[in-house]
């Protein structure tokens, strides 16, 4: 090789920029779009119950920024002993670290992200998922507020300002007549003395409600803290 070519190819592997480095992160993963999820990275405490199996506990990280991140191409681990059940019935496939071994196409991701959140490890390198692994969740405690309710998409919710998933087992509470009414319309006649909703409708009922508001509506969700999602959503009415 010439001398000077030599120097150049030299040069320009030297000036190439590096590869993203692979990094690891902990947290509730949720639906964003065709072959994308959202996470917000938390810290997880491995934990062995007694005659349970292992799981971990996961906790808010201070500052942490959600990500979004690509998961076409990821390897994929489940919990569960097939790819495509959507309940253990009693039995996990997992090892010695507590994460799945049951090995699924990354197609399977958003099959399961459609059934609600995963509790997942994930490890990624810039906007890419490279390996994500599901674990068991240790901490299932549930929050009750009232506050300022707004939709994001048919499975989101800005809730005080956070974010809360929601799937098809939501119940939505109503003050309207009927389930398929706008949003505080006619007569609170399903209200009780504390203004409340007390009609059960479904998630597809507050999805249509709140859609093409841009506005917010004060409303008391329970949730799941971890999980980042919503359990129960009741309308308010303030002058019931």
């Amino acid at each position: 090789m010439h001398v000077l070519a030599a120097s150049s190819l030299v040069l320009g592997l030297l000036s190439a920029p590096a590869a993203a480095p692979t990094q690891t992160l902990y947290g509730v993963a949720w639906a964003d779009g065709a072959g994308h999820l959202r996470i917000t990275p938390m810290t997880a405490t491995y934990a062995k119950p007694k005659g349970q199996p292992a799981r971990y506990a996961l906790k808010h990280k201070k500052g942490a920024k959600e990500i979004r991140l690509d998961y076409t191409g990821a390897a994929f681990s489940r919990v569960y002993v097939e790819c495509h059940l959507k309940e253990s019935e009693g039995q996990f496939n997992l090892d010695k670290q507590g994460f799945g071994k049951t090995r699924c196409p990354a197609k399977d991701i958003g099959w399961a992200l459609a059934l609600g959140p995963e509790t997942v490890r994930i490890e990624y390198r810039g906007g890419k998922a490279i390996r994500v692994r599901e674990f068991l969740n240790f901490d299932f405690a549930s929050k009750t507020q009232r506050g300022q309710l707004k939709r994001l998409d048919d499975n989101t919710l800005l809730f005080n300002g956070r974010k809360l998933g929601y799937n098809g087992h939501l119940t939505f509470y109503r003050v309207t007549a009927k389930c398929n009414a706008g949003w505080l319309t006619g007569e609170p006649v399903n209200a009780d003395r504390n203004g409340l909703g007390k009609k059960a409708c479904s998630a597809a009922d507050l999805n249509r409600a709140l859609k093409g508001h841009k506005y917010t509506w004060l409303a008391q969700v329970e949730y799941y803290d971890v999980l980042g999602m919503a359990l129960v959503v009741r309308e308010v009415f303030g002058d019931a």
